[in-house]
C-alpha cells in the first residue's frame, strides 16, 4: 500500500507532525503507534521507483520476478522477437538470460547465430568455444559453425526481397531471399517470411505448405506460425478446408492480433470456398460465433442442402431432361425453400415444351 502524505492546514498550515525544524527536511510518519523518520529524498525516491515500476512494460517486469519465473519469461521473450523476426530485440533478451544462467545454451546457441550473420565472427567464436566447453555434443554448436563459415549476410538482398513482395512479384523476392540465405535455412520469423513467399511462386506451394508443416511441428507453442499456415492454406481451392478449420481453431487464441487476424481470414476464406453442400457445416460454425455477419448467412442460404440441384443442372447441361427433372424434384424434397432447385426445375419444363413443339413442326 502507498501512503502519501500531505500536510495538515489545521495547525497554522504545518503537518501535526511535522518537526519544527524544516531545514532537517524531515517528515515524522505515525501509523499503528510506531513512528518513523522519512527524508523528503527518501520518500520521493520510493514513489518515484512505485509509479515508474507502475509503468514498466511487461519486458521489463520480468525482473520483479525470480528464479525460473523470471528465466521463463526471458524465455519467452526471446522467442516471440524471434519469431518476429527481431533479431535485435531478441539478443537484448539471451543476453539477459545469460546473465541469470551463463551458459544457458539455447542463448549460447542464438547469440552465436546472430553474431556470425552480423559479420562479428570473433564474438561469434567465443560463444561457439564457451557452448562447446559447457555443453560439448549439444546440436548448437554445428548451427554456430555453419553460421560462421556463411560470414555475414548481405542485408541489401532481403530489404530487396521485401520490396519486390510487397510489389507481389514474389518469383524475384524469392530468388532474392536465397541470396541473402546464401544456402542456409531460415529461422525465427525470417522463415516464415521467406515460406510464405515461396509459397506464391508458381510450382513452389506444395514445398512451401510442407516447410510451413514443419515449422508449426518443431513450435507448436506458436500461435504466428499456424496462423501463417492457415493463410496461405486458404490460398488455394484443395487446401482451403484445411486451412478453414484451423482459422476457426486460431480465432478462439488469447493473442488479440493472432485471434484478430483468423477471424478476417476465416471470413475471406469462406467468401472464396466453391462450396458444396457439405461445407454447409463449416459456414454454420462461423455463424455461431459471429451470427450477425449477414454476407456469410446469405452465403449459406445459397449452398444446397444436397447434390441433387447441382446434378440437375448437368444433366439439363447434357440435355438429358428426365434426369434433371428427378433430381431438380429431389432437391425441392430435401429443401423446399432452394428457389435454384426451382428455378431449374422451371428451365426443364421449358426445354421439354421446346423439344415437343420443335417434333411436332419436324
Amino acid at each position: 500500500m502507498v501512503c502519501f502524505l500531505l500536510p495538515d492546514r489545521t495547525k497554522g498550515g504545518r503537518h501535526e507532525n511535522q518537526e519544527s525544524s524544516s531545514s532537517s527536511g524531515e517528515w515524522r510518519v505515525t501509523q499503528g503507534g510506531s513512528h518513523a523518520r522519512l527524508s523528503r529524498y527518501v520518500l520521493s525516491l520510493t514513489l518515484a521507483t512505485l509509479v515508474s515500476g507502475a509503468l514498466l512494460s511487461p519486458e521489463s517486469r520480468t525482473y520483479a520476478l525470480s528464479g525460473d519465473e523470471a528465466l521463463g519469461q526471458l524465455y519467452r521473450n526471446a522467442r516471440f522477437w524471434m519469431n518476429r523476426g527481431d533479431l535485435v530485440r531478441a539478443t537484448e533478451f539471451w543476453t539477459r538470460i545469460l546473465h541469470l544462467r551463463p551458459n544457458d545454451p539455447r542463448a549460447l546457441k542464438n547469440l552465436g547465430i546472430v553474431a556470425a550473420q552480423g559479420g562479428d565472427l570473433k564474438k561469434a567464436n567465443i560463444l561457439l568455444d564457451r557452448l562447446s566447453r559447457s555443453h560439448p555434443g549439444d546440436p548448437g554448436i554445428e548451427k554456430i559453425r555453419s553460421a560462421i563459415l556463411l560470414g555475414k549476410l548481405d542485408v541489401k538482398w532481403l530489404l530487396l526481397a521485401r520490396k519486390e513482395r510487397k510489389e507481389q512479384h514474389f518469383s524475384a523476392a524469392y530468388q532474392d531471399c536465397e541470396r541473402y540465405l546464401k544456402g542456409s535455412p531460415p529461422r525465427g520469423g525470417l522463415a516464415l517470411e521467406v515460406l510464405q513467399t515461396e509459397s506464391a511462386v508458381p510450382g513452389h506451394f506444395r514445398n512451401a505448405v510442407r516447410g510451413l508443416r514443419q515449422l508449426a511441428a518443431r513450435h507448436p507453442e506458436s500461435h504466428r506460425i499456424r496462423l501463417v499456415l492457415a493463410r496461405t492454406l486458404i490460398n488455394r481451392e484443395d487446401t482451403r478446408r484445411e486451412g478453414l478449420e484451423l482459422l476457426s481453431v486460431l480465432s478462439r487464441s488469447p493473442l488479440a492480433d493472432v485471434s484478430s487476424e483468423a477471424r478476417s481470414s476465416w471470413r475471406t476464406a469462406l467468401i472464396w470456398l466453391h462450396a458444396r453442400p457439405v461445407d454447409r457445416k463449416l459456414y454454420e460454425a462461423y455463424l455461431d460465433r459471429y451470427p450477425e455477419d449477414l454476407v456469410v448467412r446469405r452465403l449459406l442460404s445459397r449452398i444446397p442442402k444436397s447434390d441433387e440441384r447441382g446434378n440437375g443442372f448437368h444433366f439439363l447441361a447434357k440435355n438429358r431432361l428426365l434426369q434433371a427433372n428427378k433430381s431438380f424434384q429431389r432437391a425441392l424434397l430435401a429443401d423446399p425453400s432452394d428457389k435454384e432447385a426451382a428455378w431449374g426445375l422451371i428451365i426443364r419444363m421449358k426445354q421439354k415444351r421446346f423439344q415437343e413443339t420443335a417434333e411436332i413442326f419436324s
